[in-house]
Order: structure tokens, then C-alpha cells, then sequence
């Protein structure tokens, strides 16, 4: 009964109709997601509905089959997955019906991630030894040195902090799977950074508070 409010709330809020003009036949509400998930994303079917409603409401129904909420609720019921598994299920959904649209983007702010998140390991000690210049060179390019070069050169510390911080509260919206892939990347950076263990387990321990994993 708790499941359906939730779904009937979660209906109203997203279309902003009462229960006057609406039908709660959610199992026509997910055909729709399987409709999105067989275009694979395509445009026309993207927008012609609401893909985040559908996949929200996927995850709740998802959620309602857990261990944790069966036991937490004392339903009596016995879950069909942990929520581990449901969070790679959400993902999965997600990837399914956004297609590559938004997978180009997730690139693009995985890499602007995995950029400033290594350069914010090598400047855990405050420093960007020319060691630690040579290593980001050859995973980012002489163009991206350089230009990063001179703006802690020419820039106070606040400012790349921003950079840095603008950049993983876009990487911390990325599926979770991606997030873990991008902190298994920089943990590999980790290991060939100069500078004091300490300060540099500190920032790699604010990334992974940033990236909610």
C-alpha cells in the first residue's frame, strides 16, 4: 500500500495534475520504459515523454523489492535483491534509455573529472613538482600542462579549489559505476604522486566523499 502512494505521489508532483486527470496504471508507465529502452535513446522517444519520471518510478518499484526495505518494513516478504544489486539495475536502466547522447557527455565530465581530480592529488602538498608535471603531461596533454601551469601560477589557491570542487559536484551525477571507475583511475595516479601520505590520503578521501561512493 506504502509502494503505491509513493508511486501515486511521485505521478502527481511530475505531471502537476490531480487525481481527477490522472491514471494510475503504472504497468503502462513501464512500458513506456521498455518502449525508451528498445529506441536506445533515440531523440524523437527521449523527449517525448518523461524518461526521469519513468526511471524513477522503475527505481522505487525496484527499491520496494529489496532485502533492506523488506527487513526495515517488516514485511514479512523476503527481497528479491540487496541494494547493492538494485543500484547497478537503476544504472543500468538509466544507460538503457538515455543512449548516446548523454553517455558523450558523462565522457566529457569523466575526463574533466579525472583531469582536475589528479591535478588536486599532486597539489595535495601544495606543490606540482616537475615529476609530477611530466606524469600529468602524458595523460593530459602538453596543451593542458601548460595552461594549468600558468594558472597556478598567475591564480590564488581558492580559485583552482573551485575548479576542482566544480568539477566533481558535476562527476558526483554521474552512475555510480562511472564514479567508481573514475576513483579506481586517480587511485592509480595516487601511487606516483611525491608529497606526504597523509595529505595525500586526505585528498583522495574528499574525492570519494565528493563523488558519494
Amino acid at each position: 500500500e506504502s509502494l503505491e502512494h509513493s508511486l501515486r505521489a511521485m505521478l502527481k508532483l511530475t505531471s502537476g495534475l490531480s487525481n481527477k486527470h490522472l491514471k494510475f496504471n503504472f504497468s503502462i508507465y513501464l512500458d513506456q520504459l521498455r518502449e525508451l529502452k528498445e529506441a536506445k535513446g533515440d531523440k524523437n522517444q527521449l523527449y517525448s515523454t518523461h524518461p526521469n519520471f519513468l526511471n524513477r518510478m522503475q527505481a522505487l518499484i525496484w527499491f520496494s523489492m529489496s532485502n533492506e526495505y523488506n527487513e526495515e518494513c517488516k514485511t514479512g516478504k523476503k527481497g528479491v535483491h540487496d541494494l547493492k544489486k538494485i543500484d547497478e539495475k537503476i544504472d543500468e536502466s538509466i544507460k538503457r534509455v538515455t543512449g548516446n547522447e548523454v553517455t558523450i557527455s558523462n565522457k566529457e565530465v569523466f575526463s574533466r573529472s579525472l583531469m582536475w581530480g589528479t591535478l588536486s592529488i599532486f597539489l595535495a602538498d601544495k606543490k606540482f613538482t616537475k615529476k609530477e608535471q611530466e606524469i600529468f603531461q602524458k595523460n593530459f596533454g602538453e596543451k593542458s600542462t601548460v595552461s594549468l601551469v600558468s594558472l597556478i601560477k598567475m591564480s590564488n589557491p581558492q580559485l583552482i579549489e573551485n575548479k576542482i570542487q566544480n568539477a566533481f559536484d558535476d562527476a558526483s551525477k554521474l552512475l555510480l559505476d562511472d564514479k567508481k571507475r573514475l576513483y579506481a583511475e586517480l587511485e592509480k595516479l595516487l601511487k606516483v604522486a611525491q608529497g606526504d601520505k597523509e595529505q595525500l590520503n586526505a585528498a583522495m578521501n574528499k574525492i570519494k566523499g565528493c563523488l558519494k561512493i
